[in-house]
């Protein structure tokens, strides 16, 4: 294993680290409202992913069903308009699992329209890792580490789309990790890419940049540890650049999404949603400076899990985001913010 907003803005706040402030557009304050979304089966959800298809945004969920025969469970991915209420989601994967544990997964619509998606198969002390497309076939990921668990698996995040080289997942819950989809490939081929307990890989201009978690002492919410966000850049050899920064600003999170903002004037934009101690926190960045988007809505801060965000071509912003997962009052949120370019 191998070892940016650009609107016209009023700083409201600076941080210690100087590398968040709060963002307004002349005189008036840039929100975000969060409102209920009104969705089938809504306590039963596992996970959720935001994706722009077309004019539109996706919204991917994931519930877990028993059935008769082997394997007993089928978690079940289905797909519909983040703006649609009145119609369930049209099914999109249907996953055979050994145990009914929530399993973490990740989904792109390819350049083709096609669904890959990226998903866990749980087996008690060990996770594997399998890509499966829309024609149902199927390829393991990690079937080279024997005696490895992993998890939280993700896509990188690129713009335009592309077919996936390589994803990323946490390596026996400690260490983040690059693995090349190339069938057969060498465990040589894979990269470590740090001490970290979740991340995401964005491509770059120039290389790309990895956003990643790094766990703090403190109690675990709907199975996340808190910790730290660090942006680490990273050449096209995955070799490290420069020092890691902390987007927050050394805030505590749970559980944070990234997506990728069209660029301005060739500068690297990108846009972050995450779940802090207290409280949603939604950021954009242009370069290494991320501006603060308050949030608002009737929304209990502590019992927030699973956010997900997209930012569209044209420069809109959506997030979702799950309160109260797994119980019976549980609630599906959803608001948008629009950024110019």
């Amino acid at each position: 294993m191998k070892n940016s907003l650009f609107i016209t803005a009023t700083v409201v706040l600076l941080l210690v680290t100087g590398c968040l402030r709060e963002l307004s557009m002349a005189d008036k304050a840039i929100t975000l409202t969060l409102n209920e979304l009104e969705k089938e089966n809504v306590p039963a959800l596992q996970s959720i992913r935001l994706a722009e298809a077309g004019k539109g945004v996706m919204l991917f969920a994931s519930t877990m069903t028993e059935g008769q025969g082997f394997p007993q469970y089928q978690m079940l991915l289905t797909a519909s308009p983040l703006d649609e209420t009145t119609k369930p989601g049209k099914d999109v994967f249907s996953i055979p699992q050994l145990l009914p544990a929530p399993a973490r997964w990740d989904i792109i619509l390819t350049k083709n329209n096609q669904y890959q998606c990226l998903a866990e198969k749980a087996g008690g002390a060990i996770n594997s890792l399998f890509l499966l497309d829309a024609s149902g076939n199927q390829q393991s990921l990690t079937e080279q580490y024997l005696m490895e668990s992993f998890s939280l698996p993700r896509f990188i995040k690129q713009k335009p789309l592309d077919t996936p080289s390589f994803v990323t997942a946490v390596l026996d819950s400690e260490q983040l990790i690059l693995l090349p989809v190339q069938q057969g490939a060498d465990k040589s081929a894979s990269v470590m890419l740090g001490d970290y307990v979740s991340g995401v890989l964005v491509k770059t201009s120039t290389g790309y940049a990895l956003f990643a978690k790094k766990v703090e002492s403190g109690e675990a919410r709907y199975d996340e540890m808190p910790g730290t966000l660090e942006l680490v850049r990273l050449d096209e050899q995955f070799e490290i650049m420069g020092v890691a920064t902390q987007p927050f600003s050394g805030e505590m999170i749970y559980e944070f999404d990234v997506d990728i903002l069209p660029s301005a004037k060739g500068r690297d934009r990108f846009t972050l949603f995450a779940i802090g101690s207290d409280k949603p926190l939604l950021a954009v960045s242009d370069q290494n400076v991320f501006d603060f988007i308050p949030v608002e809505g009737e929304f209990t801060g502590k019992k927030m899990a699973r956010p997900a965000i997209v930012a569209t071509e044209a420069g809109d912003i959506y997030v979702a985001v799950v309160e109260e997962l797994h119980a019976e009052d549980a609630r599906l949120l959803s608001g948008s913010v629009a950024i110019s370019r």
